[in-house]
């Protein structure tokens, strides 16, 4: 794994430590579990000031209070002294992103950061995502299920199966020219509201392979309507499309986009 051209992976702790937290943040899934339940909120907010800044100390709230309002929580001075168990959903992930970007970190995780909040808290996040990575010049890696979420908030996309990238596109060429099946099963999979009342769900057919133990060939090909004798025995490369437009996929059969 590497970051600014350094394998991150090869770093004793000391220096790795320096890197999480401060250069690469993460927000994760949920954010009860996330935070400390017997911190105050601002205590937990300060901690990473402290470690990963050079605020003084006596500044410390104040830069806390900051955080708090660049994600849009109301009042934050209200919220400081709170436990996490006090605040609403949607209260509680702003905070994990507060702590997330305190450090102006260059990347942030961000593992399916809106899954437990309501659709209008949702939009509000992912927009303040945006705002902010303009504002830091921070990248982002998005980790999600949400295929519109996907479609609408970021450049790029791997779709992954069975923890390997089996398609990779800049995110309008993947929606418009999808090459690997399980793309799009994915997308067959979405309901429609235009869909026929007594017309059953496009499901995908068969099971998750068992990363325990891993199959010689594709992940994919039990479940594959296309799968030959040679995806059950080989894996496929990731490889690019022919015009060189940054899309690759991992699959023998491609599908064809013009009779999708």
């Amino acid at each position: 794994m590497h970051f600014n051209g350094v394998d991150i992976g090869t770093l004793p702790d000391k220096f790795f430590n320096r890197i999480r937290g401060r250069d690469i943040s993460m927000v994760f899934q949920n954010p009860m579990t996330s935070l400390n339940p017997v911190m105050r909120v601002g205590k937990q907010i300060g901690e990473n000031l402290r470690l990963h800044t050079t605020i003084a100390s006596k500044e410390v709230r104040e830069a806390s209070v900051n955080c708090l309002l660049q994600v849009g929580m109301p009042n934050p001075e209200c919220y400081l002294d709170c436990y996490p168990h006090q605040l609403s959903g949607g209260m509680r992930q702003r905070v994990v992103i507060a702590m997330a970007l305190s450090a102006r970190p260059k990347l942030l995780i961000a593992d399916e950061p809106t899954t437990a909040l309501d659709v209008t808290v949702q939009a509000e996040i992912l927009e303040r995502f945006h705002t902010m990575q303009i504002e830091f010049d921070m990248a982002i890696i998005l980790v999600t299920h949400n295929l519109a979420i996907a479609a609408n908030h970021t450049d790029e996309v791997a779709v992954m199966y069975g923890g390997k990238i089996v398609e990779y596109a800049p995110t309008s060429i993947l929606f418009s020219r999808m090459l690997h099946p399980y793309t799009r099963a994915l997308m067959n999979a979405i309901p429609r509201l235009d869909t026929a009342v007594d017309e059953p769900f496009k499901l995908i057919e068969g099971n998750p392979p068992d990363l325990a133990n891993p199959s010689l060939g594709c992940g994919f090909a039990n479940r594959c309507p296309y799968a030959s004798d040679i995806c059950h025995r080989t894996a496929p490369p990731l490889v690019g499309c022919k015009n060189n437009n940054g899309h690759r996929f991992a699959c023998f059969f491609p599908l064809d986009p013009e009779k999708e």
